[in-house]
């Protein structure tokens, strides 16, 4: 069985379009759904369990590590230029991720 823990064990991720995504965190984060990756925000420091799961999804392995923390440095413009920042990542209580993302991105 998945666990939420195991990024490596994931398909990755399933999409969503929303017209607001800033407004889709707040719901949310009134029913109590857990975030892995904040709207406006990208923290792959594997500080978190929160953005080692997510890192794990997106193919970053072991970032906790001189490497892949070099790994994500580098490669941190491209993740800002897609629009990454602009995502909301959560989690359904199976631990499948899903991305939230606008429909017509802002600020990218």
């Amino acid at each position: 069985m998945y666990k939420a823990t195991d990024p490596q064990t994931t398909f990755s991720h399933f999409g969503l379009i929303v017209d607001d995504v800033s407004a889709v965190q707040d719901r949310f984060d009134s029913l109590g759904v857990r975030i892995l990756k904040r709207y406006d925000e990208l923290e792959l420091s594997g500080d978190k369990e929160e953005s080692r799961i997510v890192a794990g999804a997106w193919g970053f392995s072991n970032v906790q590590s001189e490497q892949g923390q070099e790994d994500i440095k580098r490669l941190e413009p491209s993740l800002v230029a897609t629009g990454f920042k602009k995502f909301l990542v959560v989690a359904d209580p199976d631990g499948n991720l899903f991305e939230v993302q606008a429909l017509v991105p802002s600020g990218v």
